[in-house]
């Protein structure tokens, strides 16, 4: 009976072990705990990739918003690139950033805050033509992202007319 219970514990540690790191360890891991995740706004995977938009505090006075590519290698996600902006008090603030997957493809990603409480959604460039996407609540205000996507960024009022916009030419 000593024998089974010995071996049920061994084996419940062992699967203990062997759990996957939640997304914000692997943040957090990536950059040798010099930064603190406050929230992970949104996830978006597909295929082995997953992009990752979230708050970060760098240090005590410095709160940023990171976005970061996770793609899936020998079965692990491993952050392969990040970015990211401190908090701007700007009506629209869009960023985009070009980065190589493993695979050697090319991932267009717009990112960037929205302050103007006027603004009720956001249109960017897709392969055919320009599409809504979401904005999200955080704890530091409202963020969004897109993979796949490119300039220009169109933020919109309650009635579609576009308010603010940002190209990045």
């Amino acid at each position: 009976m000593k024998v089974k219970a010995v071996m049920i514990v061994f084996f419940l540690l062992l699967l203990a072990g062997c759990q996957e790191k939640t997304v914000k360890e692997l943040l957090e891991d990536a950059f040798s705990q010099s930064m603190e995740v406050i929230e992970i706004v949104d996830t978006n995977e597909w295929e082995d990739k997953k992009l990752v938009i979230y708050l970060a505090d760098v240090s005590q006075d410095s709160k940023w918003v990171y976005i970061s590519l996770l793609q899936k290698e020998n079965g692990d996600w491993n952050v392969t690139t990040s970015t990211g902006y401190s908090l701007s008090n700007q009506n629209l603030y869009a960023r985009h950033s070009s980065w190589i997957t493993k695979d050697t493809n090319e991932l267009g990603v717009i990112y960037g805050m929205v302050n103007d409480s006027d603004i009720h959604s956001i249109k960017v460039k897709k392969e055919n033509g320009f599409e809504e996407i979401p904005i999200h609540e955080s704890k530091w205000g409202r963020v969004f992202y897109s993979p796949n996507s490119w300039g220009p960024v169109k933020a919109l009022d309650s009635e579609g007319n576009v308010i603010h916009e940002e190209d990045f030419l």
